[in-house]
């Protein structure tokens, strides 16, 4: 396929005209984004997980930023990720002023 230069306006507006009946079919049929996506393979970075952070929020409160969490809020998310992350095996504590103390703290000598 040759690159012809950047999208069009027009493929800019069908692009989310897709997404938007891409999900609605999929809520019509209750298929969520496990099933959908079961094969797809994406690459895990702080941007993708932020993706999630932000579609997870967005879907169980609402709020289009972090900053509309509450303390409570936070924590429910945090858990959230975390319960993830212990269906695998794995966890992570999170960030606070004590954990980033220890951890700086371990390269003392």
């Amino acid at each position: 396929m040759t690159s012809t230069g950047k999208r069009t306006t027009k493929q800019n507006n069908s692009q989310y005209q897709f997404f938007e009946d891409f999900s609605k079919l999929c809520i019509e049929h209750g298929l969520d984004v496990r099933v959908v996506f079961k094969d797809v393979r994406v690459t895990v970075t702080p941007k993708t997980i932020k993706m999630y952070w932000d579609g997870i929020m967005k879907e169980k409160y609402g709020y289009d930023s972090t900053t509309q969490l509450t303390t409570t809020e936070m924590t429910e998310m945090y858990d959230e990720f975390n319960k993830i992350l212990a269906a695998q095996g794995y966890h992570i504590p999170f960030p606070s002023q004590e954990n980033t103390e220890s951890y700086l703290n371990s390269f003392v000598q």
